[in-house]
């Protein structure tokens, strides 16, 4: 593989990386947060449990997935 597209393939995953953690990071914090707020408060805590883990599995896992997305992009693009 060339330079040049070593190079457009890292930069590609590094964006696509971060469009999932600025898209997914923002809501997982605020559904999940307002979940752990209920839950201090000392609410509803089936509710504010199950918000917690339905924020954690469908908001947690993309967002960790494009941290990963963008430090495996970030290493490929140093690498020489």
């Amino acid at each position: 593989m060339s330079d040049g597209t070593r190079r457009f393939i890292a930069g590609a995953v590094i964006a696509v990386g971060a469009i999932l953690v600025l898209l997914a990071g923002p809501c997982t914090a605020f559904f999940g947060g307002g979940a752990l707020v209920e839950l201090f408060r000392g609410g509803d805590a089936s509710l504010a449990g199950f918000i917690l883990a339905v924020s954690l599995i469908f908001g947690g896992l993309p967002t960790v997935a494009g941290v990963v997305l963008i430090i495996n992009g970030w290493r490929s693009l140093r690498r020489r």
